[in-house]
């Protein structure tokens, strides 16, 4: 499972610089960027051993196991990501919580059981690592769009 943790912390890695470009780029906070590049590499490489040793039999386990466990884990990984950004830009700090919980969580629990079996049959798992890392930047942008709306859709509601 060595090579599970270490593409993990590869999705980690690349994700935590990537996923909050979007956010950066409508928002220049280079001491956000910053935090949570440091803090999504670090924390991501102990992720991903915790979840390597989860499943550690990744082809006798259930694929609905998998996604689970990695949705959890990747809320919970990117809920510290989040709030350690927010401690460098403490007025987008809901956003960056929950921002960076959904795309962890959904790059966690989509690509984390594709990438566990693969690497438990001593498969490449190079085609998953470019498409996990791929849709990160995807996945902040939307998020980004979305949270936006959302917040116009309530200001319209309370205003009424």
């Amino acid at each position: 499972m060595k090579q599970l943790a270490r593409d993990l912390a590869i999705v980690g890695g690349v994700s935590s610089v990537l996923a909050p470009a979007a956010f950066v780029l409508y928002r220049p906070v280079p001491a956000y960027f910053a935090t949570v590049v440091v803090v999504g590499v670090l924390t991501g490489a102990l992720v991903a051993l915790v979840y390597a040793s989860i499943v550690a039999d990744a082809r006798e386990r259930p694929w609905t196991l998998l996604a689970g466990v990695g949705f959890l884990l990747g809320l919970l990984w990117g809920a510290v990501v989040g709030f350690a950004g927010a401690q460098a830009e403490p007025r987008h700090a809901g956003w960056s919580v929950i921002l960076a919980s959904l795309a962890a969580a959904l790059q966690l629990g989509l690509f984390g059981p594709f990438l566990a079996r693969r690497a438990a049959a001593a498969r490449p798992t190079w085609p998953l690592l470019l498409g996990a890392t791929a849709v990160a930047p995807l996945l902040g942008n939307v998020g980004y769009v979305a949270v936006n709306q959302l917040g116009r859709w309530l200001a319209i509601l309370l205003d009424a």
